[in-house]
Formats: structure tokens, sequence, C-alpha cells
């Protein structure tokens, strides 16, 4: 585990399976889901386990997602990769002057993926 992951487990119980964040444990970001580090580590880990059936993050007051709000979750967490994919594309294929600027607003959209979904939803 380097300084950036969150430390997890996955426990498979039956037929579910179940990714527990251990936030209390956790030295960087707000232990929040709301907290941009912590929802980006915790997107990253889901994009690893997008089978699972129920989210759990261990802070003082425990947080369960399951059904609709962790189906929500991951379509945020693949959507997040997708504009990661995509942005290599992108910046592949740019200019040397454009690349910087181009960086700067695709982070923008990696670090907001719930912000950037949002306004696909509403144009469509």
């Amino acid at each position: 585990m380097n300084d950036q992951d969150c430390p997890y487990r996955v426990a498979s119980y039956s037929n579910e399976k179940t990714l527990i964040v251990n936030c209390r444990s956790c030295n960087i970001g707000g232990k929040t889901i709301f907290d941009s580090i912590c929802k980006g580590n915790i997107f990253k880990i889901i994009q690893k386990h997008m089978d699972i059936t129920k989210l759990i993050l261990d802070y003082p007051l425990r947080e369960i997602f399951q059904g609709e709000n962790l189906l929500s979750i991951k379509e945020l967490a693949e959507f997040q990769l997708e504009i990661e994919n995509i942005s290599k594309l992108i910046l592949k294929n740019s200019c040397k002057q454009c690349k910087p600027k181009i960086s700067s607003k695709i982070n923008n959209m990696i670090l907001k993926p719930d912000e950037i979904l949002q306004v696909f939803r509403e144009w469509y």
C-alpha cells in the first residue's frame, strides 16, 4: 500500500461481496466520501472490485451503501475511469501548447465526476 491508498478489505458472504474501507486508519483526506481525495481513492478501489454488492465506509459513524446508492457510486467510479482513458487519447494527440490547458480541464473532471455526470444527465 502506498501513501495514496486507503486501507480496505473485501469480504465474501454467500452471494454478497462487501468492500470495507477502513477510514478510521487512513491518514490522508477528510475521512468522508464528500472529500475529493477520499472520493477519488474510494472510486479507484471500486474500479478494481466492480462486482461488489455492498460498500461499507468505516468512519466513527459507519456508512453502508447497497442497492441503488451503491449503483450510483459504481457508475461514478466507472465514469471516472472512462474519463481517464479518453484523456490519454486526447493528450496523446494534442499539440504541446494545448496539453497543459487540456490536462487541467481533464484533472478537474476526474476529481469531480459526479458534477460532470450530472451535466450529462441534464443534456439527455
